[in-house]
């Protein structure tokens, strides 16, 4: 699920992830095993989407924050390096 549109997501430049819980072969939207892991992966410096205020988003990781966005499009455009 997202509320973002092509280029607008950290996911299209590979910075950003969603993590799945699984049993057996059915996915679980909703586990304590997502804050376990935003807790292990903060202490890793990443960004938890599970920490966002507007929209909870426990199953998305990413390396740099959201508000860099625009910086990652530009970046990722005129074929730079965008993570530092």
């Amino acid at each position: 699920m997202t509320k973002a549109h092509g280029g607008q997501s950290n996911h299209n430049f590979g910075v950003a992830w969603d993590l799945g819980v699984f049993r057996d072969s059915d996915y679980i939207p909703e586990s304590t095993l997502y804050q376990k892991a935003g807790a292990i992966r903060k202490l890793q410096g990443l960004e938890w989407g599970g920490d966002w205020e507007s929209f909870q988003d426990e199953p998305h990781f990413q390396v740099i924050a959201e508000a860099r966005l625009a910086e990652t499009r530009l970046s990722f455009e005129a074929g730079q390096p965008f993570l530092t």
